[in-house]
């Protein structure tokens, strides 16, 4: 537990947590340039870059330019999700233009989800992508440092009961394209931040404070300790 009280990603989803990327957790390379933001969760899943011209830069978080910066890890069993999926992102665009992925696990047509701009809308993919996905529209504002959490949950009767969106703590219209399937196969799909995977582009233009996941159905409880957390970065 953090001072004041404050809950963890560890302590609100426990062994559940996936990945949990905080960009105080930063080791640096040359200059301002991130190397990699250190998994605190218990899995390792650290995403790195090697290549120098393509490490985001320390800018009041990390700060990706839209042309190749991206940080990535490798597969494992760990990054595995099945019929649950919570998906939290605490950042801020700096354009809203065309599709950019801040986060994903995204290559193959199965065991793929990921987190993609559509100018100023934000969808969520669910298996095949660009096949089966939710949007919210309107939900990114040019530097508008805000909290979109995303929950998956397969058990769902309909497209509405298994994918649901919250942004700032607050529940959002979501619209559908596709059926969202009832579960995320194991895959050998990497796991990437600021691009789609690959990398292979769609490049985030902003910065990224925190992101996390979690294979965990999410309560209100959860949900507004997770808001608490992104809070304090």
């Amino acid at each position: 537990m953090m001072s004041g009280g404050l809950l963890t990603p560890l302590d609100v989803f426990g062994r559940s947590l996936i990945f949990w990327l905080p960009w105080t957790a930063r080791t640096m390379g040359s200059g301002s340039e991130v190397a990699s933001i250190i998994d605190r969760s218990l899995n390792g899943n650290t995403v790195t870059q090697v290549t120098a011209l393509q490490r985001p830069l320390l800018a009041n978080g990390i700060h990706f330019d839209g042309t190749d910066d991206n940080l990535f890890a490798a597969s494992n069993a760990s990054l595995n999700s099945g019929a649950v999926l919570v998906v939290a992102l605490h950042a801020r665009p700096h354009v809203t233009t065309s599709n950019r992925v801040p986060i994903c696990r995204s290559q193959s047509t199965s065991g793929s989800w990921s987190m993609q701009t559509n100018t100023t809308g934000l969808r969520f993919h669910v298996g095949t992508p660009g096949t089966n996905f939710g949007e919210v529209s309107s939900a990114l504002v040019v530097n508008s440092e805000r909290t979109y959490i995303w929950a998956f949950d397969g058990g769902g009767a309909t497209n509405a009961d298994r994918l649901k969106c919250w942004i700032n703590g607050t529940a959002q219209t979501v619209n559908f394209t596709g059926t969202i399937p009832a579960t995320i196969p194991a895959s050998s799909n990497t796991l990437s931040m600021g691009c789609f995977s690959g990398p292979s582009g769609q490049y985030w233009d902003g910065t990224i404070k925190c992101a996390l996941a979690a294979n965990s159905t999410l309560s209100d409880a959860q949900r507004a300790a997770i808001e608490r957390y992104f809070g304090s970065l």
